[in-house]
């Protein structure tokens, strides 16, 4: 397997917990999906199991739509677009790895102070694609 299985509960909470802003690829409003998420929840769950076992995710679930934001400057200069998530730290100017060890530990430090559970899994993804089994992309 390559994957953990996952269980109604927390295909669930994650379809509840999803953020009411634009839609994906698929123009389905994350506000419905939120309405019906107890009735799709379970073959959500199988298809992701299946999904899961062999480690091959179907072409549909791997499709993006990603929206390039222009900054500032020349419309035309690639560059002037930002790609990246706020919290790819690695990648923005003036933040570095330091900057995502301070950021987690502010997330820690909320959590311990709510009573929240926290867990946390790191990985390390240089040469990452080194050491892939490149049938399984």
């Amino acid at each position: 397997m390559y994957l953990e299985s996952t269980n109604h509960d927390e295909v669930l909470c994650t379809i509840l917990n999803l953020k009411n802003s634009s839609p994906g690829p698929d123009e389905i409003p994350p506000k419905f999906v939120k309405t019906v998420g107890h009735l799709i929840c379970d073959p959500l769950v199988h298809v992701f199991n299946l999904s899961f076992e062999p480690g091959v995710v179907p072409v549909a679930l791997k499709i993006a739509r990603v929206i390039p934001v222009f900054k500032k400057g020349n419309i035309y200069s690639v560059s002037k677009y930002e790609l990246l998530y706020d919290f790819q730290f690695g990648f923005l100017p003036g933040l570095s790895t330091v900057h995502a060890l301070l950021h987690f530990t502010d997330l820690l430090t909320d959590a311990f102070e709510k009573k929240l559970y926290v867990s946390g899994t790191f990985l390390d993804l240089s040469k990452a694609f080194d050491c892939l089994l490149h049938n399984i992309l």
